[in-house]
């Protein structure tokens, strides 16, 4: 048998066990230091506000909290212009983002089969989102992290 002689060494008929112990060590190793996440010693604090466009309390969206510093942001929904959640302490890029269903024969103005199909839409202007003007400060020695967020849909 081919696989059986491979496992052996060749043809001597004598089994080698240090070419399969030594995958298995690494392997082991590998899966030891790879798979352990280290755990984020980053302080986060709690954070809510109301998020009002051209005066009027958002419906629905999402927020969103970014420290920079290679930590996941933190994401919260907006129900009703209101939202909280935790946020990492320090300075925070926050991105706003509301979004509507529109075809996408109306969004990108394409004819044909399958431009029918719904897709998600972003209602407010870049400078809110993708290109965000906004930041926050998150303290952590504040008795509360109020950030009210008054945008315009120009």
């Amino acid at each position: 048998m081919r696989v059986l002689n491979a496992f052996r060494g060749g043809h001597s008929g004598r089994w080698r066990p240090f070419p399969v112990t030594l995958f298995l060590l690494i392997l082991g190793a590998g899966l030891a230091i790879g798979c352990g996440r280290a755990r984020s010693r980053a302080v986060r604090m709690p954070v809510r506000g109301e998020v009002l466009v051209d005066g009027k309390s958002l419906p629905r969206g999402r927020i969103s909290f970014n420290a920079m510093n290679g930590e996941p942001p933190a994401t919260m929904q907006i129900e009703n212009g209101s939202y909280a959640g935790q946020a990492i302490v320090g300075r925070n890029r926050v991105m706003i983002t509301a979004s509507k269903s529109s075809s996408m024969k109306k969004t990108m103005g394409f004819d044909g089969p399958g431009y029918d199909e719904s897709v998600e839409v972003n209602t407010l202007p870049t400078r809110y989102n993708v290109a965000t003007e906004l930041e926050a400060l998150v303290a952590e020695d504040v008795e509360e992290n109020r950030f009210d967020f008054e945008l315009s849909s120009e």
